[in-house]
């Protein structure tokens, strides 16, 4: 076990060492090439070079797309805080060719200014992540009861899709894989029962769940039970159709006005930074295990390493929507174990999970 310590924390702390040098105070800074010292040139290259910083602090290659960023990069000088030339040799392509001298501009970006421009950017891009409404589906037809995949139902889905998009609502789907089956009984769906159903729910980025269970009636009527699930409320209703595609269709037309109510309320939550320590990071295959969870994560809360502590990686984590969510997200982890915080050794920590093999 020690030696295992021995060779991990070197690798990790090489690793942490490198994004440091990338990232913490030199993610602000950059250089790019420029053809002279003119202002048009050195213009040019600062927006060059701006766009370079805004991916380095992100993390995010398409985030010059957004139009906020396009706006900065068009005054880029306003977000300089130093900058400088400096001349690099290029080696000799051949004896009678000399070397030749590539003119760079080195850029540093005033921090607050750079963090400023992403907040705003990020805000907004979270508000829209945030209306999303997830859709379980239960179906009894013939006396057999089954969850039903609308990706074997395209036309419906696709009204479906077109329906919430109309709302700015995003759809989501679960799996329905081997996990969700062990997970949220056919019973539990079908009985409403709320904790299975919100704990099955945790896997996916959801703010709202949304529950459909339709019975096929002997005159090849279907009846349908429509359950809504927001923040703190519960909303049903029933319909009777005539088809399964209607049932599907008037179901969720029906519940879009009680679903766009609890998204706005869901937008009212507040994100949360919090710190939290991963302990029991003893191996190589633990530690990939770990950063494979991370990214799974990382497009609805931000994780930037701290520091190595033994057998433990700190991470400062932008939580979306508070510390509740970002809990619940990782109690469906089943190689996370919850402990206490210790506050003498985790006086920094709000939250502490141990890594089980």
């Amino acid at each position: 076990m020690k030696k295992l310590r021995l060779i991990l924390t070197p690798l990790i702390c090489i690793a942490l060492a490198w994004s440091n040098a990338v990232g913490a105070n030199d993610l602000y800074a950059t250089e790019v090439e420029v053809l002279d010292e003119s202002p048009e040139a050195r213009g040019k290259g600062l927006s060059a070079a701006l766009a370079i910083v805004i991916q380095q602090v992100s993390g995010d290659q398409r985030i010059g797309q957004q139009p906020d960023i396009t706006e900065a990069l068009a005054d880029a000088s306003s977000l300089v805080q130093q900058f400088r030339y400096h001349f690099a040799r290029s080696e000799s392509v051949s004896e009678h060719q000399p070397p030749e001298e590539t003119r760079y501009l080195w850029v540093k970006f005033d921090q607050n200014a750079v963090d400023g421009l992403l907040q705003k950017v990020n805000a907004r891009l979270r508000a829209k992540k945030r209306r999303r409404a997830l859709l379980w589906l239960a179906v009894e037809r013939h006396g057999q009861r089954y969850l039903l995949d609308l990706h074997e139902a395209p036309a419906s889905y696709a009204k479906m899709v077109k329906s919430a998009n109309s709302q700015d609502i995003q759809l989501k789907l679960p799996l329905l894989d081997l996990q969700d089956q062990t997970q949220l009984r056919i019973a539990d769906l079908w009985m409403g029962y709320e904790p299975a159903i919100r704990a099955a729910s945790q896997r996916y980025p959801h703010d709202v769940i949304l529950v459909g269970r339709l019975r096929e009636k002997p005159n090849q009527h279907w009846f349908a039970t429509w359950s809504l699930f927001g923040q703190m409320a519960k909303y049903d209703f029933t319909l009777a159709t005539t088809t399964l595609p209607q049932a599907l269709a008037q179901g969720f037309q029906q519940a879009r006005e009680p679903l766009v109510e609890a998204l706005a309320a869901a937008s009212n939550t507040v994100d949360q930074t919090l710190r939290v320590r991963f302990s029991g990071i003893e191996t190589l295959g633990a530690y990939g295990r770990l950063m494979a969870l991370i990214k799974q994560l990382e497009p609805y809360h931000q994780f930037r390493l701290r520091r190595v502590i033994d057998d433990s990686l700190l991470f400062d984590v932008a939580a979306m929507d508070g510390q509740t969510h970002l809990v619940n997200q990782l109690k469906v982890v089943r190689q996370l174990m919850e402990v206490p915080v210790d506050p003498s050794q985790d006086e920094s920590a709000d939250l502490v999970y141990r890594f089980v093999m």
